[in-house]
């Protein structure tokens, strides 16, 4: 339906802790990644999405929304508090051997271009030794864009790319890690980057994606 096309699924790990580290443009960036990783998936995701503020100033589970996160095995992260809670769990979960997406660049993109990527990932990769996988997804603003209230269905094409695993140690800094991590990405997109890849192809006009799905 939405004429996503992938590259390198082999390189997606299916056992033991790994970080998966996609770029963002869109509310289904979680669903559409998380399709193609054939494991269990923990997400980290803004708690805003899963709670709303009344007008006495309590906070109110959004329902559709809650359900939604506790079926997907969210982490919740409360960004006024700092998200240290969050970053807990997540070293939890990696100690378990579990895979935890976590978007760097921290928001969506409204352009697709990749943004400066937050630290936390950086100190994530650092603090628990795991890998970390890179993914570029390009193309889902498309489908359900920043901005729109609901997303378009025949829209696309979306290219996703999963690149090498990389580990990070020690006296690396976090914000070497994400520097390093955004490049690779880039990189990941070649012309891409430039040409916007608006059929699955580079700037060239070839196709390198498999097949549609």
């Amino acid at each position: 339906m939405w004429k996503v096309r992938t590259e390198g699924e082999e390189r997606i790990p299916l056992t033991g802790a790994v970080i998966i580290a996609p770029t963002h443009e869109s509310y289904l960036d979680p669903l559409i990644v998380g399709s193609y990783v054939q494991r269990r998936l923990r997400y980290m995701a803004r708690r805003s999405l899963f709670w709303k503020k009344a007008a006495d100033g309590a906070e109110r589970r959004r329902p559709i929304a809650a359900q939604a996160g506790r079926w997907a095995s969210v982490i919740e992260v409360d960004r006024e508090a700092g998200g240290r809670d969050a970053v807990r769990k997540c070293l939890e979960a990696l100690e378990g051997g579990d895979a935890v997406l976590i978007f760097p660049e921290g928001t969506r993109s409204v352009t697709g271009e990749v943004q400066e990527f937050e630290l936390g990932v950086g100190l994530l990769a650092l603090r628990s030794g795991a890998p970390v996988l890179p993914v570029s997804v390009e193309g889902t603003r498309r489908l359900w864009g920043k901005g729109r209230k609901y997303p378009r269905f025949g829209a696309g094409p979306v290219r996703i790319v999963f690149g090498e695993m990389v580990t990070y140690e020690k006296p690396t800094r976090a914000e070497e890690v994400a520097a390093d991590l955004r490049r690779r990405i880039l990189d990941l997109r070649g012309a891409g980057q430039r040409a916007d890849a608006r059929d699955g192809a580079d700037a060239h006009g070839v196709s390198r994606g498999g097949p549609s799905r």
